[in-house]
């Protein structure tokens, strides 16, 4: 005899009476009490046979969640990556003589201790009509500013920035606009 078979001390209930058909229901009770040990040994046996097929499925899953872990990982974190920005600070404007053009750089990671950066105005058939060039020490993560001036030249159109042997161009577009000035417009 299991323990689940086991009836236990006699309750008040299943106590021997000595009344004639009393007995009938303490018999009942062990047989009730009997059957809902079964079905618990069967509920027992149910729970542990489906904790070992999780197990089993669990550790055929590994590789597939170690992966699926991995591409969530590189969708939510930000991944170091090497690449210059460069945008105008602000828009150009004419200062008397001079047309002022502020730039921004900003270095990510690409180990590039001087940039040049390059500006020029030019007319409407892409002519360069006044050009200089300055030097930029960049700081990783960091916007580093810049205000480059050339002398503002008659029919210019076009202010290019460029970074020399790096793909990012700036265009900004002057003619036919009133160029805000410091002082005013011109």
């Amino acid at each position: 005899m299991t323990l689940l078979d086991d009836p236990g001390p006699p309750r008040e209930h299943d106590r021997a009476d000595t009344t004639p058909g009393r007995r009938l229901g303490a018999r009942r009770a062990l047989r009730r009490r009997a059957a809902e040990a079964g079905r618990w040994r069967e509920a027992v046996v149910l729970a542990v046979a489906v904790l070992a097929l999780v197990a089993g499925l669990g550790s055929l899953a590994t590789p597939t969640v170690a992966s699926l872990r991995t591409v969530l990982l590189q969708s939510f974190t930000k991944l170091p990556t090497r690449y210059t920005e460069l945008y105008f600070t602000s828009s150009p404007t004419v200062d008397g003589p001079a047309v002022d053009v502020p730039v921004t750089v900003v270095d990510h990671s690409t180990g590039i201790r001087l940039y040049q950066v390059h500006v020029e105005l030019r007319d409407d058939r892409g002519k360069v009509l006044a050009a200089t060039e300055a030097g930029l020490v960049p700081r990783d993560g960091a916007a580093v500013p810049l205000v480059l001036h050339l002398p503002l030249v008659t029919g210019a159109t076009t202010v290019w920035v460029t970074l020399p042997g790096h793909p990012q161009t700036l265009h900004y577009r002057i003619a036919g606009s009133n160029l805000p000035t410091t002082t005013g417009t011109p």
